[in-house]
């Protein structure tokens, strides 16, 4: 997750010990940050599916060709109108 260094490896004090990725993963604190932004997506989710709702499009088919090729050279660029 991070590059090890002292201060994310080991903290002694108190009041930082979140600042080490693995007591911060083992503590309920991460379920606890998982259940916070599972509702924040949950959100915005429910917002894009309201906006499609209102915002509707036809589709859009798009066609290719395989195998085309261009009329004009790349060396020498069409003359410029």
């Amino acid at each position: 997750m991070e590059h090890p260094q002292a201060s994310n490896v080991y903290q002694c004090d108190p009041n930082d010990w979140d600042k080490v990725p693995l007591a911060w993963l083992l503590s309920d604190r991460s379920l606890t940050a998982y259940v916070g932004y599972r509702t924040w997506v949950d959100v915005v989710a429910a917002d894009w599916e309201a906006w499609l709702a209102v915002n509707k499009s036809a589709a859009v088919t798009l066609t290719v060709e395989r195998g085309v090729e261009s009329e004009y050279s790349v060396r020498n660029p069409r003359p410029k109108p």
